[in-house]
């Protein structure tokens, strides 16, 4: 098939194509395109003159053609349909669309570009979302949903409503597509495109909020209003983009969190189910190896995101079922999700993929850092929610202390994670023995969990069921007990330390004891070794016919099992029964003894000393010893034991270039660096592969006990720097290391003023991070520079203005010696960012130095962010340097936003300057009399009112005055202050020829239909032809309409222009 020829994209500066859209009054006329490369970067932080397309790209098999740079390109029906409606017949229209933009046969530049979708849509001027062609009833559909966003809606209008014509629009593939939800989480402003009718983004989310519908018969609905969210949100964020860092997110929630909302949403490839995610997901995907590969199939990186969330412990198959994944995991249960708040634990969870219901089962799987929600089918349990995260901090698991409470994960779970929509259920074996048994297996164990959640009757059903399924498959020869999985019912009775079963399979004359699963190649005795079950195994040596020092694949023997898990007891068991093999060797090259080293079974460890048969300083294949295992953990006991045997090498190092003393210092484990300190065998200043010393390590990570020990060695390099340029004292500044910093500075051997790569004193990176007792140990050295600036220019300064901490501020300040004025890569000041982020006291302390030159300041922007923020002591402060009636890019001056939000003390503020322009209009043409009375200010109203200022009857571009505002939204208060100034006109029509009284009337405000009667005409029509009475007829306002009737002054048979 014919392949478009593109031209390569540069690799740097976050370059892309744009496709420009040639003119053409022919509506019909081939489509004709141009591509052309453009890079993010030219305009900095502002948006770029192009549009963006959130579509669905449909059919891929029925494709049309449209020429691109004079040369055939094919594209989907719908993308077709979507390049025709967008084609102007005059202009030139420039857009992104990922299907045309990205060369879509070159894996690694798809991966590229995915990388940069977020900054693509949220620097777009704009973002298209097109739903498709237009049929009989999109237009009414959006038309309704336009007018709920209106202010003429009420709820008698949604009889008029066609809701499933709303409906069939809402169903439409574009709200269950995944790659939709970065497009428009990115986007700063959202148009929705049907055919060629368009509405607002924001004012389509608004009319679906106005209509309240029902998704109770349309489940693939119930995620919507977390889309419509996202879209909602677009005109709340900023136009001007930030600077993004290399990796671009939009930091929405984890990855996981993400895919337990969002994972059954459609995509064409079932990668993009996750990689569609990762750019709003908060964590990196580099560290989880999640970075979009396209190149690696689904399989692998199910696999790699199943290690994210579980770690090593899970098993993953995806052979059978790409969208129904299974999941083998050993866990704990935790209880069952119920409806009975306050009983237990509450938990207000994000909204799921899979909705919740009252029964789900919660367990906790091991390698997990949250809960699982999961949902029981049969034999094998669905995931409805793998990683559990409340959204309230008191409910966290943290806080419940739960992660720390679950130790143990006895049971086995068998989990379908569905990605799709298909109809649950797992695919049926058959009834072979092989199934049979494994069927078992499962049902045993489904019974075992039931039994944990005290559902007794369910338990033995369960049970009683899996005993059959066994019994069936007992009946067969010894060879047929040797099944799919490997695991035979002694295997399974041992493994999972079910007495009785072994009892009963003991007794079976031609049982074979020492008959592996085909799996691991276990036996038994393994099983019951491995497992901790101490009668088990004791039970299988009784018979004197199990061998002992069997091997399993990984030649383990049991002896090895039963000590690298601690199992003393069976340990014990294994040595008194004789001919054991103390120091066998596993396929990684470990002994039982360097496990047990470890694992700090120190116990054990005795134990295999008594025997005079281990290599006390073996070396592993991968080059530790015991004691460097001991001193790595933490392990002191052992690490005594150990020193005290004289066999040891002490300073022995490993493949990564580490002794046991960089290992202890590392990790923070005081008692056993002294210990190897005392032997006087060890080299104290050895750097690792990493080039780190053991005081670097102790340092870095903040162990100032070690630090110490190390230093009074007199043996220790104080100045030594990382291969980052970071000294010791960079990393303890930089962490709030306060006493590791004393004991630096007192040796005085510290170049304390010292830069790393990124130019950063210990100075800059104690100051960043708000570590005030540590500047003043710094400035107190009198060498260090206190306006230094690292590669992004921030002096120690503006790093604490920007993240307010004062103290740091006051101490740089005490110096007298810093640049207050000093501007950023962003030309932004200290004081900008103080102000911007409502930190009073340092814009105070700015200020009361006199050294502020408002000539580089951007006074109104601080301003404005100040009103915004309701910094109201800011707001005072800055007063002085301000102009007051500088408007935003609504139109809006200060006063008005402040008017608007209600923001009284702010207001007061304002008009106290005797500077600001109180009747200032904005775009709408509203004062902020205007805005006050809409927005039921009484208070604010009575201020604006006192300073004889405004124009009481002023009117807007709808042909509103403040007393029709407050008419209309029931503000009666507001309405008897207007009144009473004697200034308002009673009966002035706006643009709809509706007066107050009219509008007080039609929405139902009693009190003020009163007020108004006494001063305005009763029987007035609107430009509808409709009176007062009609209008509180129509909207069953019966108390309203006995006040109009009672005044003889209305038509009860007057007609509007719908007769």
């Amino acid at each position: 098939m014919y392949s478009y020829p593109y031209s390569s994209l540069l690799h740097k500066g976050d370059h892309i194509r744009l496709l420009r859209i040639l003119p053409n009054e022919d509506e019909a006329a081939p489509i004709q395109c141009e591509l052309l490369n453009y890079s993010l970067q030219r305009l900095g932080s502002r948006s770029h003159l192009y549009e963006a397309l959130s579509y669905v790209w449909g059919d891929s098999g029925d494709k049309l053609r449209i020429d691109v740079n004079n040369k055939p390109f094919f594209v989907t029906v719908n993308l077709h349909a979507a390049l025709s409606q967008l084609r102007d017949p005059t202009l030139e229209r420039v857009i992104w669309v990922d299907a045309i933009c990205i060369n879509q046969n070159d894996n690694k530049e798809r991966a590229q570009q995915i990388q940069l979708m977020v900054k693509i849509y949220s620097k777009a001027h704009r973002v298209i979302v097109w739903l498709g062609k237009e049929t009989a009833d999109t237009k009414e559909a959006l038309e309704d949903v336009q007018f709920a966003a209106s202010e003429e809606f009420t709820d008698f209008s949604k009889i008029n409503i066609n809701q499933q014509a709303i409906f069939n629009l809402l169903q439409r593939p574009w709200f269950q597509r995944v790659w939709v939800l970065q497009e428009v989480a990115a986007a700063r402003h959202i148009v929705i495109a049907c055919g060629p009718i368009e509405i607002d983004g924001h004012a389509f989310c608004l009319g679906l909020k106005s209509l309240e519908l029902s998704y109770t018969h349309f489940p693939e609905l119930h995620t919507l209003p977390s889309i419509t969210y996202l879209i909602e949100g677009a005109s709340l964020r900023s136009r001007n983009t930030t600077k993004f860092p290399e990796k671009s997110s939009l930091n929405i929630r984890t990855l996981v969190e993400l895919i337990d909302m969002f994972r059954t949403r459609d995509a064409s490839d079932i990668r993009d189910k996750v990689y569609a995610l990762l750019g709003m997901a908060s964590d990196d995907p580099v560290k989880a190896g999640l970075l979009p590969d396209y190149n690696i199939l689904w399989e692998e990186l199910f696999r790699n995101l199943v290690r994210l969330i579980l770690g090593k412990h899970a098993t993953v198959e995806t052979e059978d079922n790409k969208e129904q994944p299974l999941i083998k995991s050993r866990g704990s249960v935790i209880g069952q999700i119920a409806w009975h708040p306050g009983e237990q634990m509450n938990w207000t969870l994000l909204a799921s993929g899979e909705a919740i219901r009252e029964g789900d089962i919660i367990c906790f799987l091991q390698g997990a850092s949250q809960p699982t929600i999961i949902r029981l089918y049969k034999d094998y349990f669905e995931i409805i929610m793998i990683s559990v995260t409340p959204l309230r901090e008191s409910e966290s698991i943290r806080e419940l202390g739960l992660h720390k409470s679950i130790t143990r994960f006895p049971r086995d779970f068998l989990l379908a994670w569905d990605w799709g929509k298909a109809p649950k259920g797992l695919q049926d074996q058959g009834e072979s023995k092989n199934s049979l048994f494994d069927k078992s297996s499962r049902t045993w164990n489904i019974g075992l969990i039931l039994g944990d959640l005290n559902e007794v009757e369910k338990e033995e059903i369960a049970l009683q069921e899996a005993i059959r399924g066994y019994t069936t498959v007992f009946e067969g020869e010894q060879s047929m007990l040797k099944l799919q999985h490997g695991l035979t019912p002694l295997c399974w009775a041992a493994g999972n330390g079910s007495v009785r079963a072994v009892k009963l399979l003991l007794r079976e004359e031609s049982i074979d004891l020492d008959l592996k699963d085909s799996q691991y190649g276990r036996t038994p005795l393994s099983w019951g070794s491995r497992n901790g079950h101490e009668t088990v195994v004791k039970l299988l040596l009784e018979t004197g016919q199990a061998e002992v020092n069997f091997k399993d694949k990984d030649s383990r023997t049991p002896l090895l099992w039963a000590a690298k898990n601690g199992y003393e007891a069976i340990v014990k068991l294994l040595l008194e029964a004789g001919l054991v093999i103390a120091d066998s060797k596993d396929r990684y090259g470990w002994t039982p003894f360097l496990y047990a080293a470890k694992n700090g079974y120190d116990t054990i460890i005795k134990t295999l000393l008594k025997t005079g048969q281990v290599e006390v300083d073996y070396k592993s294949d991968d080059g530790k010893t015991p004691l460097s295992l001991a001193a790595e953990n933490g392990h002191e006991a052992i690490a005594k034991l150990l020193l005290e045997t004289g066999q040891v090498e002490v300073d022995f190092k490993s493949r990564d270039g580490r002794t046991p003393l960089l290992w202890a210092a590392r990790n923070g484990h005081e008692a056993i660096v002294k210990l190897l300190l005392e032997t006087g065998q060890v080299e104290v200043d050895f750097e690792d592969q990493d080039d780190k010393t053991p005081l670097s390590w102790a340092a870095q990570n903040g162990h100032e006990s070690i630090v110490k020990l190390l230093l009074e060695t007199g043996q220790v390099e104080v100045d030594f720097k990382s291969w980052d340029g970071r000294t010791l004292l960079s990393w303890a500044a930089g962490s709030g290391y306060e006493g590791i910093v004393k004991l630096l500075l007192e040796t005085g051997q510290v170049e304390v003023d010292f830069k790393d790569w990124d130019g950063r004193t210990p100075l800059s990176w104690a100051a960043r991070n708000g570590h005030d007792s540590i500047v003043k140990l710094l400035l107190e050295t009198g060498q260090v520079e206190v306006n230094s600036k690292d590669y992004y220019n921030p002096t120690p300064l503006l790093y604490s203005a920007k993240c307010g901490y004062e103290a740091n501020v006051k101490l740089l300040l005490e110096t007298s010696q810093v640049k207050v004025d000093f501007k950023d890569e962003d030309s932004r000041t200290p004081l900008s960012w103080a102000a911007s982020n409502g930190h009073e006291s340092i814009v105070k302390l700015l200020l009361e130095t006199g050294q502020v030159d408002f000539k580089y300041q951007d006074s109104e922007k601080l301003l404005s962010w100040a009103i915004w923020n309701r910094h109201e002591f800011i707001v005072q402060l800055l007063l002085e340097t301000s102009q007051v009636n500088f408007k935003n890019q609504d139109g809006r001056m200060l006063l008005s936003w402040a008017v608007m939000n209600g923001y009284k003390a702010i207001v007061k503020l304002l008009l106290e300057t005797t500077q600001v322009n109180v009747d200032l209009k904005d775009q709408h043409g509203r004062t902020p009399l205007s805005w006050a009375a809409r927005h039921g200010h009484e208070s604010i109203v009575k201020l604006l009112l006192e300073t004889g200022q405004v124009e009481v009857g002023v009117k807007d571009q709808h042909g509103r005055t403040p007393l029709s505002w407050a008419a209309r939204h029931g503000h009666e208060s507001i309405v008897k202050l207007l009144l009473e100034t004697g200034q308002v006109e009673v009966d002035v029509k706006d643009q709809d020829g509706r007066t107050p009284l009219s509008w007080a009337t039609r929405n139902g405000h009693e009190s003020i239909v009163k007020l108004l009667l006494e001063t305005g005409q009763a029987d007035f029509k609107d430009q509808d032809s409709r009176t007062l009475l009609s209008w509180a007829a129509r909207n069953r306002h019966k108390s309203i309409l006995t006040l109009l009737l009672e005044t003889d002054q209305v038509n009860a048979d007057s007609k509007d222009r719908h007769g």
